[in-house]
């Protein structure tokens, strides 16, 4: 796509070197921040039962601690106090839940995707792309993530049958809940 990635980890952050460093991206960039839910500035405000919780960066009396990344940064920042314009920003997570629902909004994150576990078919699309000249077996793939396929096939790139006999099989109860009535 022809543009500059930059990795941001929340966790090294203050206030200002976070409004810096989203102040000073490349021409065209993707920031990538991964494990966003890991950063203790946006954790969720509330605790089970809609009752309020100590947020990380936080003192007792609800004021900023002056050294840590703050969510009222991270908010301000991506709403537009610095300029963002054709910059994508890119957040993993592996707990939505427990991020800030104000982080969330509209105008702050736009799209959401769910990347799901590899279904049969796309397993068997990675067999494709990764070892075109192979008989892929009729036998079906349990589903796995597709960052297990890519470390299995790390592991096992210049054995073929390695890597198949690594990949988890569907068993029977499997293919008959999948199987339609």
């Amino acid at each position: 796509f022809d543009r500059n990635v930059c990795l941001i980890n929340l966790n090294t952050m203050s206030d200002g070197m976070f409004s810096k460093a989203m102040g000073s991206l490349p021409d065209n960039p993707v920031v990538v921040i991964e494990d966003f839910d890991s950063a203790s500035a946006v954790k969720s405000r509330e605790g089970e039962g809609g009752s309020p919780v100590a947020v990380v960066g936080q003192s007792k009396d609800g004021g900023t601690l002056p050294s840590m990344l703050s969510l009222t940064s991270v908010l301000n920042t991506l709403d537009g106090i610095v300029r963002l314009d054709d910059v994508i920003v890119v957040m993993t997570t592996n707990h939505i839940e427990k991020i800030d629902p104000a982080v969330l909004r509209k105008g702050r994150v736009d799209h959401t995707y769910e990347i799901k576990p590899f279904t049969d078919a796309e397993v068997r699309q990675y067999i494709e792309l990764m070892y075109p000249d192979q008989l892929i077996p009729d036998e079906p793939f349990a589903p796995i993530a597709g960052c297990n396929v890519q470390a299995l096939f790390l592991e096992h790139r210049d054995d073929y049958h390695g890597f198949l006999n690594a990949l988890p099989k569907a068993t029977a109860d499997m293919h008959a809940i999948k199987t339609p009535a």
